[in-house]
């Protein structure tokens, strides 16, 4: 491989890489059965590409562009691709939680339909969930109303997962002292932090 090559072939990885975020997935199975991963996706991956990079054996039913994939069944918990909507007044919900939120969200829209990403507020129906990073999201088997755990995104990525940038996008500068305090992550890591709080309000 020549040398040019090789830079173009190491501009490629770092950037794949730099697009590389971490979402937090919960799946909370019928009684108090759950799974938990960190997974890694592309900035702006829509809820299917999330939930499959968890590799679970998913069902899924496909509507159209419009409506996307439905949710029908995991590990054995919920319905066949085939009879999605076979548990009544059971389904798979879907919701998020931002980093520094205080619980899950319930989503109005669901994990890939429509052509853009969803704007955030509840009482909107237009496109679907987008990953960002500490991102976490959630699906429960049960009647409406039903919750996983509520998870902090540090119990299910570790803190080195991370993204500074977005913490201080979100001014959680001091959610990341409550790390340090907590010994889980480095003091350099918390002057990164701060440099990058600081830099962002300029």
């Amino acid at each position: 491989m020549n040398k040019k090559a090789l830079i173009l072939l190491l501009v490629g990885i770092l950037a794949c890489s730099a697009s590389a975020i971490r979402v937090g997935v919960v799946v909370s199975y019928s009684g108090s059965t759950e799974f938990t991963k960190c997974v890694s996706v592309s900035e702006g991956a829509d809820g299917y590409e999330v939930m499959q990079a968890t590799a679970l054996d998913i069902e899924w039913d496909y509507y159209d562009a419009l409506f996307g994939h439905s949710l029908c069944g995991i590990e054995n918990t919920g319905c066949s691709s085939s009879s999605c909507w076979c548990g009544g007044t059971s389904y798979w919900g879907l919701m998020m939680k931002g980093y520094g939120e205080s619980g899950w969200t319930y989503l109005p829209v669901g994990f890939d339909g429509g052509n853009s990403c969803w704007n955030g507020e509840l009482d909107s129906w237009d496109g679907h969930y987008c990953a960002e990073a500490n991102d976490m999201i959630g699906v429960a088997w049960g009647p409406y109303g039903t919750q996983p755990t509520n998870y902090e995104f540090t119990d299910i990525c570790s803190s080195a997962d991370i993204d500074l940038n977005a913490i201080v996008d979100d001014l959680e500068l001091l959610d990341y002292i409550d790390l340090w305090a907590a010994g889980d992550v480095s003091g350099s890591d918390l002057l990164n932090a701060i440099d990058a709080w600081a830099n962002n309000g300029e």
